[in-house]
């Protein structure tokens, strides 16, 4: 039974959320399409090469950028950011401004929770906690941007 009609005939079945990196192919994307109700995605990176060189990961913003605007087009858009020390230049207000231009619907929530783990002391901004002002300032900024910000 396809989903559309398994929900007209089910109104009370719960809405499906899909908490994702974002970083697939549209063939997949394709394949939710329907049975995805709320995409909550992470976004990590403001440019390729913060992207590369931390997560050795190519193309990211291209990817990223074409999967939150076929994903906001298909269902609600959550969109996280967690902060990173020392990212907020190539990172942080970059991505703000395109998001604030480009989705300006979707809903922001910004992670401050960021603590050195796991390689770390390999990249000395990130061998740090996120300094407590950061938090507040990038709130700040987002809600300049025109951002509906959420907790």
């Amino acid at each position: 039974m396809q989903v559309e009609a398994l929900r007209s005939e089910c109104p009370h079945l719960p809405r499906v959320v899909w908490k994702t990196d974002l970083h697939g192919t549209p063939k997949a994307l394709d394949l939710l399409n329907g049975v995805v109700d709320v995409y909550l995605a992470d976004f990590k990176f403001g440019n390729d090469a913060c992207a590369r060189r931390l997560a050795g990961v190519e193309r990211y913003v291209e990817i990223l950028e074409r999967n939150l605007r076929s994903v906001s087009e298909r269902g609600d858009l959550i969109v996280r950011h967690l902060l990173l020390p020392g990212h907020w230049d190539c990172c942080f207000r970059p991505w703000t401004l395109w998001l604030s231009r480009h989705l300006p619907q979707a809903r922001l929530s910004i992670r401050d929770g960021y603590l050195p783990h796991w390689q770390a002391e390999h990249y000395e901004e990130l061998s740090r906690p996120l300094p407590a002002r950061y938090a507040d300032r990038a709130r700040g900024f987002a809600h300049e941007a025109g951002l509906q910000l959420i907790d």
